[in-house]
């Protein structure tokens, strides 16, 4: 179950600006160990003050999914273009990733990155369905915030490349079933 918590509409979280199109899904990981779903969730929510932007389309800890910005909006998780990696310049030819991707954070218990299982279980249930939704393939649309920037995030399968092989695997099997 998904429960709808969005933010205030303001220019620095929810731009309300309309996505283009859903090319992938970006995974990250809070960088916030031990934190919820919903203490995220008020974070994005406080940057409305103009501290910075930043912000993600779902949030998933150990009990929940929050959806905090619409599919249909941008949310600010995977930039600024300046700092992007040849593959994501090729890919989207110099434009922000944010007009063309959906955003999930992870919640996670240490500074390892290693996500619980129910979070696992639930983001893999959420990627299928926006696969699904927005006909895409699992092996090629699910990427993560290193693929787009370079950054260490999602720091666990940055370094454990197998675990989002499997991931994936996970996410075309629920496709098939």
């Amino acid at each position: 179950m998904i429960r709808e918590a969005l933010l205030t509409p303001n220019p620095y979280s929810r731009p309300q600006l309309q996505i283009r199109r859903v090319d992938a899904i970006v995974l990250h990981w809070v960088e916030n160990p031990g934190s919820s779903a919903e203490a995220n969730r008020r974070y994005f929510e406080s940057l409305k003050d103009g501290t910075r932007k930043a912000s993600a389309h779902y949030i998933i800890d150990a009990r929940e999914i929050v959806r905090c910005i619409p599919e249909t909006e941008v949310a600010y998780h995977a930039g600024p273009g300046r700092q992007y990696t040849p593959w994501a310049l090729a890919k989207w030819g110099g434009e922000h990733a944010n007009w063309y991707t959906i955003g999930i954070e992870h919640c996670h218990p240490d500074a390892t990155g290693r996500f619980e299982r129910p979070v696992v279980q639930r983001s893999q249930l959420l990627a299928a369905d926006l696969c699904l939704t927005y006909d895409l393939d699992p092996a090629e649309a699910i990427i993560l915030h290193n693929t787009v920037t370079g950054k260490d995030c999602p720091r666990w399968y940055v370094a454990h490349p197998e675990d989002l092989a499997r991931y994936r695997d996970a996410v075309a099997e629920i496709l098939e079933a």
